[in-house]
């Protein structure tokens, strides 16, 4: 008899060992296959959440990403709510609420400075983003800058904006990094205080704009009743720089800030044009994006959660040569060189006397 209990033990213990090293081969291919899916997860969704940047509980746009617009002409509607991940705590220090109240504006100007170019602002004051270049046709301009180390450079800047009324400023640091920061105030501050504007040009300091030719073009898109429209000069298939030590290491980026091998479609962010209609849309999309100093490619990863894709226009030119002669009638914008104030004003004496630009 103890031979048989002995025996149904061994029987026992060896069928629970069985299912004990079943039950263990079955957890691990499972929790394989879910690290394996995760991981996938991980990397798709990488670009547009940062984990150091999520809140303990996130911050959801309710309505929906751009939902206060509802469904665009069309009958196409926005993303549905996203979590917010790239905050922009930021408060305008300066910013004129009452700049384009009660008015038809036609044209939003917003020129990205830095802080200490006082120069470059009063050129483009006195010359193609002069309020009064077009009659009968509102344009309303302001600069946007954040907030210099120096305190008496930002003693100047109040005291030009002071006798300007024109630049607006929130509290973060003016500095290249931050350049995705400026252009989300200027999105911010356009549908805040401007939404009543039909078009709005982002350009910056260096850059000579023919108002002429440009409000030929947006005449003709108001005509079409263009909306959702971006452009400028488009670049596609652009590829991050992964090298720190290249020419371009200016630009470089991690695998870690952008995962993927390219950058989506985008305009050059030297100038371009959108119709008012996107702005707020663009603006709450980049809360729920993953922060990247790239500007221009950071519009663009916004632009593409929304479904917007930018149009090229040659109009928009990356370089100055042809602003040397009156062939630049044919130029809505061109990217300056050398920022002189000779070259600026003269260029624009050019335009306005020997060369036929249209003034209709």
């Amino acid at each position: 008899m103890p031979m048989r209990i002995g025996s149904v033990r061994g029987k026992v213990h060896a069928l629970f060992n069985c299912l004990l090293v079943g039950c263990i081969i079955t957890i691990s291919y499972q929790l394989h296959s879910l690290l394996q899916k995760c991981d996938k997860e991980t990397v798709s969704r990488n670009l547009f959440n940062s984990p150091a940047l999520v809140p303990h509980s996130p911050l959801v746009l309710k309505s929906g990403v751009g939902s206060s617009l509802g469904s665009e002409p069309g009958g196409e509607s926005w993303p549905q709510s996203s979590p917010v991940v790239n905050q922009h705590p930021y408060h305008f220090v300066l910013e004129h609420p009452d700049k384009c109240k009660n008015q038809d504006v036609f044209l939003l100007i917003i020129v990205t400075t830095s802080p200490k170019n006082y120069i470059q602002r009063q050129d483009i004051r006195r010359t193609w983003a002069n309020e009064s270049n077009i009659p009968g046709v509102v344009i309303k301009r302001v600069f946007a800058v954040g907030q210099p180390h120096d305190p008496d450079v930002q003693q100047a800047i109040e005291q030009e904006n002071a006798a300007n009324d024109d630049i607006i400023q929130e509290n973060f640091i003016d500095a290249y990094r931050n350049l995705s920061t400026k252009a989300i105030m200027g999105l911010k501050w356009a549908f805040t205080y401007c939404p009543n504007a039909r078009f709005v040009l982002k350009t910056d300091d260096d850059v000579f704009v023919n108002p002429y030719r440009l409000m030929y073009y947006l005449r003709d898109q108001q005509s079409k009743n263009a909306s959702k429209l971006v452009t400028g000069w488009v670049y596609t298939g652009g590829k991050p720089v992964r090298d720190p030590n290249s020419p371009w290491k200016k630009w470089f980026v991690t695998m870690d800030e952008y995962p993927r091998d390219r950058y989506p479609n985008y305009a050059d962010g030297f100038a371009y044009v959108v119709s008012n209609d996107i702005t707020k849309a663009l603006y709450e999309t980049s809360l729920t994006t993953r922060y990247l100093f790239v500007r221009d490619a950071f519009i663009g990863l916004c632009m593409e959660k929304l479904g917007i894709h930018p149009r090229h226009h040659d109009g928009f030119r990356l370089n100055d040569e042809e602003v040397k002669s009156c062939s630049f009638e044919r130029v809505l914008a061109a990217h300056l060189h050398v920022v002189e104030t000779p070259d600026m004003m003269n260029t624009w004496r050019a335009l306005n006397s020997n060369c036929s630009a249209m003034r209709t």
